[in-house]
């Protein structure tokens, strides 16, 4: 299948995962912890932002493939000399699977396709950032080409 890029937007700020649905049994309602809730909005408020700036139409019925890279702050012990000053894997908490989920919600959301469900082809990477560099998160969207 070929892919033709739809959209590359890049997030500034560390990468934040979907934490756990809380349950307040005294009021018998279940709600999403306010980091998860505040970072989901955030990212909604740019992610929408970009698709006004760059004229995007919401992806109704066609396949996508989603491409994202996650890039953390590095911690003091991997900043020494001997470090290799390009980007590492990163094995720690928060799992990539809760990292996905948060972005593609904040796309669902944000009203960048009609349902996650057309993300049929996905690649994540999960890195410690780059000696100077910014923690960050690059989304890459695809569509279907035009020779299918």
């Amino acid at each position: 299948m070929k892919w033709q890029e739809f959209t590359r937007i890049i997030i500034y700020g560390a990468p934040v995962a979907t934490q756990r649905v809380r349950f307040d049994v005294v009021h018998k309602r279940a709600y999403k912890p306010s980091k998860t809730r505040s970072a989901m909005e955030r990212r909604i408020i740019f992610i929408k932002r970009h698709i006004a700036q760059n004229r995007l139409k919401k992806l109704e019925s066609q396949f996508i493939r989603l491409d994202l890279a996650f890039y953390h702050a590095r911690p003091k012990r991997l900043k020494t000399k001997k470090s290799d000053p390009n980007a590492i894997p990163k094995t720690t908490v928060p799992d990539l699977d809760n990292l996905e989920k948060l972005i593609m919600d904040c796309l669902t959301q944000a009203c960048v396709w009609s349902d996650d469900c057309l993300v049929t082809d996905k690649l994540s990477i999960d890195r410690w950032v780059e000696i100077d560099k910014e923690p960050r998160t690059h989304i890459i969207i695809y569509t279907q080409g035009e020779n299918q």
